[in-house]
């Protein structure tokens, strides 16, 4: 996670970074992940799984670099523990061959665990824009994050 509880505030947005679709990466994934259903019909849209797969891909990113930033300055990070899982996942318009996305994670609600102070739960809201500011992929998260100070109140 590389920053604990106590470090992060509700309303923090991370910026993800973009991704470009491609023609051949959207086949490429059809062809690995063969979903069949009625998400994703036409062969220039990408899937909605795969929207996910790349917020997945730019989070873990995200946070090995930040991980690598706190080992430079001579700090632990902060594990991340298991997620009870995400809601709400929602694709809201197809998205193209060409089309390159924004993606974003927004805290929005954080709590110390009642039976494992050690550990805090993190509910965020994950989103895809596209290049009109338009959110595409949404979904929302839930993650423990290590507490640096377990026994602290909030």
């Amino acid at each position: 996670m590389a920053f604990y509880f106590e470090q992060l505030r509700e309303g923090d947005r991370r910026d993800l970074g973009q991704h470009r679709f491609t023609q051949e990466e959207i086949t490429a994934f059809k062809h690995q992940f063969p979903i069949h259903d009625q998400l994703a019909p036409e062969q220039d849209n990408v899937h909605p799984w795969h929207l996910g797969c790349i917020w997945m891909n730019l989070m873990v990113d995200y946070m090995k670099h930040k991980a690598q930033l706190i080992i430079e300055q001579g700090k632990i990070p902060a594990r991340m523990g298991p997620s009870p899982g995400m809601e709400e996942m929602t694709w809201l318009r197809p998205v193209k061959a060409g089309e390159t996305l924004h993606y974003y994670s927004e805290l929005t609600a954080k709590r110390r665990s009642r039976s494992r102070p050690q550990w805090g739960l993190l509910k965020g809201y994950n989103y895809a824009q596209d290049k009109q500011g338009d959110i595409v992929f949404s979904f929302r998260s839930n993650v423990f994050v290590e507490c640096q100070n377990p026994h602290e109140e909030d």
